[in-house]
């Protein structure tokens, strides 16, 4: 974990796999209409070039003097729109930009540094900090180059997937897309699980390749580990995602029959 400290302030930053602290709140320096205007497009092409922030509908906009990165959200009929970061423009030092994670009211310094680096960390970075999603956007940027052309499929040797082109082994969120066929919504979650730094591994998958079970765990502070399981399947022409309930998630068979116990709906 790097360490920048400023006058009267300490900024801590983090990636996706270090657990998060909150950061002060700093204060924003005013900016003219212009300069308001030349940051935000420059913050909105990052998010346009990051394949995962835009499959999740980002966006960036300008309000109270900082800006703030927005996800789209659909619940039924009803949309909503999720913080999930901000930029402030600093005073000290001056024409600096401090990136931030958050919901709306805490926040954690992610990488503070002019607009051009503020903009390549979210490109390139944004997608592994805000869902650890990087390896997945790092391919896709890719195939985004080639006019998707590069045909990525998969081998599965047990519960590894290799790309069969080179032999490399991809994430769970790589074979969730590119063996599977999921779509990156449903992959990004769950969300909250993401959040609290938990790495998924896939153990169990069925026979028609329909039903992929999956364990996150993480490490807290104190050293105890912790996580939970969800299972990804194909149902009613489209792809869903739950968590189990602990005591039911040894196996996919069980997982499977305590969600139709439920009536498919997860823990």
């Amino acid at each position: 974990m790097v360490t920048n400290r400023q006058p009267n302030n300490e900024v801590r930053f983090m990636s996706w796999n270090q657990w998060p602290e909150y950061s002060r709140r700093q204060s924003a320096q005013k900016l003219t209409q212009e300069q308001a205007a030349s940051i935000l497009k420059a913050l909105t092409n990052a998010i346009q070039n990051s394949m995962v922030l835009m499959e999740l509908h980002h966006a960036m906009r300008f309000a109270r003097g900082r800006f703030y990165l927005e996800r789209t959200t659909s619940y039924g009929v009803r949309m909503e729109k999720e913080v999930v970061a901000r930029v402030t423009p600093l005073s000290d030092p001056p024409c600096a930009l401090l990136l931030e994670s958050g919901d709306g009211q805490c926040w954690h310094a992610i990488k503070q540094g002019k607009p051009v680096t503020i903009s390549r960390t979210l490109t390139q970075q944004g997608a592994e900090i805000f869902y650890g999603l990087g390896a997945l956007d790092a391919k896709l940027r890719e195939d985004l180059k080639l006019n998707f052309k590069n045909n990525r499929e998969m081998d599965q040797d047990n519960n590894e997937f290799r790309y069969r082109e080179t032999g490399e082994i991809g994430s769970v969120q790589e074979a969730l897309y590119y063996y599977f066929g999921l779509p990156v919504d449903v992959i990004a979650e769950p969300s909250d699980w993401y959040a609290y730094r938990r790495h998924p591994v896939i153990v169990e998958v069925s026979d028609d390749a329909l039903a992929i079970l999956v364990r996150f765990s993480a490490t807290s502070l104190n050293g105890s580990s912790f996580g939970g399981t969800c299972l990804y399947i194909f149902r009613e022409e489209q792809w869903h995602v739950y968590k189990i309930r602990p005591n039911q998630s040894a196996t996919l068979s069980s997982a499977l029959q305590w969600l139709e116990k439920r009536k498919w709906q997860g823990w």
